[in-house]
């Protein structure tokens, strides 16, 4: 039933050892009736949410789990302790997680052995629940499936490997294949199967009870299936969404590159209109009938920007959210430049350094091999400190984009800096770097 994961391709980074850039902290709302949103934690040291039909599950960033709200098969009380998960979903009243071995453990109800069947042995890289049943995705792309099978659910999961996500709705479910083609199966009495799109632009899925909605790759969302309370029909337009997430009810939500969300469908627990603004979320998951969003940043600073000749110590931020397939939304921004002088960003994924660069006081803080972006102009006074240097990296690499950079594709943990023009000076010293930022790109 949920989707309510991180994409696999997140979990796979975590799964690798890779550092979660900032821990983020929960937000939740809509229906309470068991504390699924009263007892949300508050501390901001989590990584991934999950929700079940009426309970909630997190990630922390060290890799344990938290789980609270509906316990009436033990699916608070038999949460797995210790560290070493890398993802959780949440099913009807059952949840799933994965270990960092690549290992599965499930709990909570078990009348359609959704958690005595779960498979065993490792490989597996992706974990997601449906009203009774349950979906893994291997190593390879292949799909393991079990629990209840009234429609088909698991029976008829398509066979062979390459499959890059998979989704549990309600009674059925839907996949993504390596070439970004769709595919679903089980129930169909609202043609949640048979109205699936075509096409092989998709990126990301996820499957509410019986609807379903899929992200392109130009960041547009599609949904289909039942819409008798506006699923389909009020899913919005548009491009610069990166994150979809749908529920085991009948609403569902997006998050938009610039960190804002928009939800839509059934509001008779304010999943709608107490939706919270603001440009600062990261991750959206949903329950049966309430939402849950992580809010803080997907990027940190790191390293100490040199000092130019005039004295000046710029400070890089971002803003946003970095996205493989975005136009826009994410913007790199460094301040305290000197001057009217010319700069470039440039960035790599091989992780952070601090090497002696130059003349001057300044660090090499992205690991080689580098991307470099196109020089920027300028702004500001000359001999001043008053300078600034802009670019929206989505713009830069996005597939649709003229004459793209090179995309470090979603999943990739990046290291971005600038260099800029610095006045000469008796230290020879003629250009000078900033702090570096570190970010994590999403689909």
């Amino acid at each position: 039933m949920k989707t309510l994961t991180l994409p696999s391709l997140v979990c796979t980074l975590l799964a690798a050892g890779a550092p979660i850039v900032s821990a983020q902290t929960p937000v939740a709302w809509g229906f309470d009736n068991f504390n699924q949103v009263t007892n949300t934690p508050v501390t901001s040291d989590f990584a991934q949410l999950a929700g079940g039909v009426m309970h909630s599950l997190g990630l922390k960033a060290d890799g344990s789990l938290v789980a609270w709200g509906r316990d009436d098969f033990n699916q608070v009380t038999n949460t797995p302790g210790g560290t070493g998960f890398v993802e959780v979903a949440g099913g009807g009243h059952h949840s799933i997680a994965l270990r960092v071995d690549g290992s599965l453990v499930s709990w909570g109800r078990d009348l359609e052995n959704q958690v005595t069947n779960t498979p065993g042995g490792t490989g597996y890289t992706q974990v997601t629940g449906g009203e009774r049943h349950s979906h893994a995705l291997t190593a390879t792309g292949a799909i393991a499936s079990w629990g209840d099978d009234t429609a088909g659910q698991v029976a008829d999961t398509p066979l062979g490997t390459g499959f890059k996500q998979v989704v549990g709705g309600g009674f059925h479910s839907v996949a993504i294949r390596s070439n970004g083609a769709l595919v679903s199966w089980g129930r169909d009495d609202f043609n949640q199967v048979a109205n699936t799109p075509v096409g092989s632009n998709f990126v990301q899925i996820a499957a509410g009870h019986s609807h379903s909605v899929a992200l392109r790759s130009d960041g547009s969302i599609v949904t289909w299936g039942a819409n008798d309370f506006s699923q389909v029909t009020s899913s919005p337009g548009g491009t610069g969404f990166v994150q979809v997430a749908a529920d085991g009810g009948l609403h569902s939500m997006a998050l938009r590159a610039n960190g804002s969300l928009v939800t839509w469908g059934r509001n008779n627990e304010g999943q709608i209109t107490n939706t919270p603004a603001g440009t600062n979320f990261t991750r959206v998951a949903t329950g049966a009938y309430h939402c849950l969003v992580l809010q803080g940043s997907l990027s940190s600073t790191y390293c100490s920007a040199g000092t130019s000749a005039n004295g000046c110590v710029p400070s890089i931020s971002a803003v946003g959210a970095a996205s493989a397939t975005a136009a826009s939304g994410f913007e790199l921004s460094t301040t305290g430049l000197e001057g009217n002088k010319d700069g470039l960003y440039f960035f790599g994924t091989n992780g952070q350094q601090a090497n002696s660069w130059g003349n001057g006081t300044s660090f090499q803080c992205v690991v080689p091999p580098v991307n470099r972006a196109g020089l920027l102009t300028g702004s500001g006074t000359t001999g001043l400190c008053d300078g600034s240097l802009t670019q929206d990296l989505n713009a830069l690499w996005c597939p649709s984009c003229p004459k793209p950079a090179k995309n470090p594709g979603a999943g990739a943990l990046v290291q971005a800096q600038l260099w800029y023009r610095d006045p000469f000076n008796t230290s020879n010293q003629t250009t000078s770097l900033s702090g570096a930022v570190e970010f994590l790109v999403l689909p």
